[in-house]
C-alpha cells in the first residue's frame, strides 16, 4: 500500500491511496485464480468543524487476469468503480 494526503486549507483536503494484492489461489475473487488486484482510491475531505469530517471516497479496482467483478445479471468484468459518502466524527 502506498498513500498520501494533502490539506489544501482548513476546510478541504485530498488523499490518494494505491494498493496491490497478489491472489494466486483465487481466495479473494473466488472463481478467478492466479490474478492480482490493483486498487486506486481518491478521497476528498471537507472539515465540518473540530469534530466532524465529510468524506467522499472514489475507488477503482482492477483484476489483472479474468473478470472478477460483477457487471450485472450474470455478467462480469475486470474492474469496478465504487464511491462511498460518509461523515466521520472525532472525539479528540
Amino acid at each position: 500500500m502506498l498513500s498520501g494526503s494533502y490539506s489544501i486549507n482548513d476546510i478541504w483536503g485530498v488523499g490518494l491511496r494505491g494498493e496491490f494484492l497478489s491472489d494466486p489461489d483465487g481466495a479473494y475473487l473466488g472463481h478467478v485464480a492466479d490474478t492480482n488486484l490493483i486498487t486506486a482510491t481518491l478521497t476528498i475531505d471537507m472539515n465540518l468543524g473540530k469534530y466532524a469530517v465529510f468524506r467522499l471516497d472514489n475507488r477503482m479496482d482492477f483484476a489483472t487476469e479474468g473478470d472478477g467483478f460483477s457487471k450485472g445479471r450474470g455478467e462480469t468484468q475486470d474492474f469496478q468503480i465504487t464511491s462511498t459518502l460518509g461523515v466521520v466524527f472525532k472525539t479528540n
